[in-house]
């Protein structure tokens, strides 16, 4: 399934979905798409607005060859406590790793290898007995040096990358799981142990909002309307930043819109995320379950329905399973064919083939992968063995026959 879209374009997913079993994939506001009838056996384009018959179970690409290549292994000084987030900056040249230890290090991309390059931006929380993990790094989309920061003690840490400087936003009774910020930097959404979504001021630090708490629910347990368990992911939409979506152990995924409050306004059933696996592209989300096989599914976000499982053709069985903590689309691949996935079941990072159904890539961690981030040229993991590993992306144009 290749999914064409414009990262930057604003979409609008609060609209009446009229698609029929027939073609259960009709993007809006996208420039092509492909959808896989179950009754027929061809396979469709849809290209500004017309379908084109194409023929057979197999589309021919254009003339793109997509290869991977492992650059560097880089072996974090003074920290063998394993590497729990990873985020590239918006242009690409800066890398955050967040430690267990809670040490939030930036590297830059082009002498990551170096150990000497490395700054630091916060040193472990000291005077605790009991380490608080960075659970969520998150750059702010639009800003190069904005860096927002959280971990298990409930902080949430705001940096300027290039001032070198930290500033605590927000201190929660609650273990933080996960983060994000808007295009602005002025919405920050949390989400952790006790289920509850909290929007916070960007500037400011001050709370907006918060669902309602699970004792003040009273009979009203509705799981459409709130999470029950604690919530591992939350990530806006990338092209509607009033759309985001949020993720735990309770088997549901849910929509919300910020213009309609903290009201879930889409539910998927099904998804158990246990990390930062949810990641969308177009109208499609993409999920990664914490659970032995058949973890990964594409969802139609104008209806919640479930499009498909993606299950790897060329994958042989684990013993250990998947168990997804990471799934995300390759910023590189513009047709969306391109899923980097990682787990404490599978101990790899591996580089999914949307169109061929099959691995095309894989990195051996041997521990649990944590965390996935990528630009247009380079993919970045960070995993429990304490190392960060940087993939290179070679596209290389062919001459047509």
């Amino acid at each position: 399934m290749v999914l064409h879209s414009h990262r930057n374009q604003k979409v609008d997913h609060n609209y009446h979905h009229d698609g029929g079993k027939d073609h259960y994939v009709k993007y809006r506001s996208i420039v092509s798409s492909i959808s896989f009838d179950a009754e027929k056996s061809e396979t469709e384009i849809m290209t500004k607005g017309k379908w084109t018959h194409i023929g057979g179970n197999i589309l021919r690409l254009p003339p793109i060859r997509k290869r991977f290549s492992l650059l560097h292994k880089v072996y974090p000084r003074n920290n063998k406590n394993g590497i729990y987030s990873v985020a590239f900056s918006p242009k690409g040249r800066s890398v955050a790793l967040g430690f267990i230890s809670g040490e939030v290090q930036l590297r830059r991309l082009f002498t990551i290898a170096q150990n000497e390059a490395a700054i630091c931006l916060r040193g472990p929380i000291p005077n605790v007995e009991v380490t608080y993990p960075v659970t969520c790094s998150r750059f702010v989309p639009t800003m190069e040096n904005l860096l927002f920061v959280s971990d298990l003690s409930g902080r949430i840490d705001i940096f300027d990358t290039e001032k070198i400087c930290k500033h605590m936003l927000v201190k929660e009774n609650n273990q933080i799981n996960t983060i994000d910020v808007d295009a602005t930097g002025t919405t920050i959404v949390s989400g952790g142990k006790d289920s509850l979504i909290r929007i916070y001021d960007g500037v400011t630090g001050k709370l907006v909002s918060s669902t309602v708490p699970i004792l003040k629910r009273k009979f009203d347990a509705d799981p459409k309307k709130y999470h029950r368990m604690r919530i591992h992911c939350i990530k806006f939409d990338p092209e509607n930043y009033n759309t985001f979506f949020s993720g735990g152990l309770d088997g549901y995924v849910k929509m919300w819109d910020l213009r309609q409050g903290l009201i879930s306004v889409r539910t998927m059933n099904g998804p158990c995320i246990h990390g930062d696996a949810i990641d969308s592209w177009g109208n499609v989300l993409l999920t990664g379950s914490w659970r032995a096989s058949k973890g990964m599914d594409l969802w139609d976000i104008t209806s919640g329905q479930h499009l498909e499982t993606l299950v790897p053709s060329n994958r042989a069985s684990s013993l250990d399973a998947e168990f997804y903590e990471c799934v995300r689309f390759f910023n590189g691949g513009k047709d969306g064919s391109v899923i980097l996935t990682g787990g404490s079941g599978t101990g790899r990072l591996e580089i999914f083939n949307v169109m061929e159904r099959r691995i095309d890539f894989a990195v051996k961690v041997g521990n649990c992968v944590k965390s996935i981030d990528s630009t247009s040229s380079s993919v970045v993991c960070g995993s429990l063995d304490g190392i960060c590993r940087v993939v290179k992306y070679h596209r290389i144009e062919e001459k047509d026959f």
